[in-house]
């Protein structure tokens, strides 16, 4: 994130989010079923779509990276 009035960056993300990785897929499926959960809704090859598909598994991804920002 970098400041547009200073061109100083404020933060940075350097983690790397592999869906191989046996933590890293289960946060992903713990997610995925909190969620669907919460929705009252679940998709049958939602498992598969959560490691496989970029944009939902950025889904899980984004509020991880997002809370790790510092607060303002």
């Amino acid at each position: 994130m970098i400041d547009t009035k200073t061109c100083r960056t404020l933060c940075a993300v350097d983690e790397i989010f592999d869906a191989v990785n046996p933590v890293v897929s289960g946060q992903a499926r713990r997610f995925l079923h909190n969620t669907q959960a919460k929705n009252g809704r679940r998709q049958p090859d939602a498992d598969w779509l959560m490691l496989h598909s970029p944009r939902t598994f950025g889904e899980h991804t984004l509020p991880e990276v997002l809370s790790t920002l510092p607060l303002r």
